[in-house]
């Protein structure tokens, strides 16, 4: 018998097969290396908005009283978040996760807002700051 058509087609079969088994790993590699990538840029904003309100209340507490207001993104990954401040322990709310961090001096904070207008303001009234939302009229 005469099998050499049949041993061409499975050999296309398992060349195929093989090609397409390789094709699957490298879109899986590089969708996990890329999702990696985008968690921890995201990440990094997270704790670069939370520095940064950081060094805004600090700058506040030791400056004259007053109001003072501040550009932030509004969207992290097209995402808007929300801020809550509460006795030095700042919360930042993005995505169903929370991310804390603390302020080392125990200075009296209160307050919150979204990202969404991208302004903050810091009032200072003596030893109280209130952090909140900014309206531009």
């Amino acid at each position: 018998m005469n099998r050499k058509g049949q041993n061409i087609t499975i050999e296309q079969m398992f060349l195929f097969t093989i090609g397409l088994i390789i094709t699957i790993t490298i879109y899986y590699s590089f969708s996990t290396i890329s999702e990696n990538i985008e968690d921890t840029t995201k990440d990094d904003q997270v704790y670069g908005v939370i520095d940064f309100i950081k060094s805004c209340a600090v700058k506040s507490y030791i400056g004259p009283e007053g109001t003072y207001v501040y550009d932030i993104p509004d969207k992290i990954s097209q995402e808007p978040y929300r801020i809550t401040v509460n006795s030095g322990i700042i919360k930042l709310e993005y995505e169903g996760k929370i991310y804390t961090s603390t302020i080392n001096k125990n200075y009296n904070i209160v307050g919150g807002f979204f990202s969404s207008p991208g302004k903050f303001k810091i009032e200072k009234i003596g030893s109280l700051i209130t952090v909140g939302r900014f309206y531009e009229y």
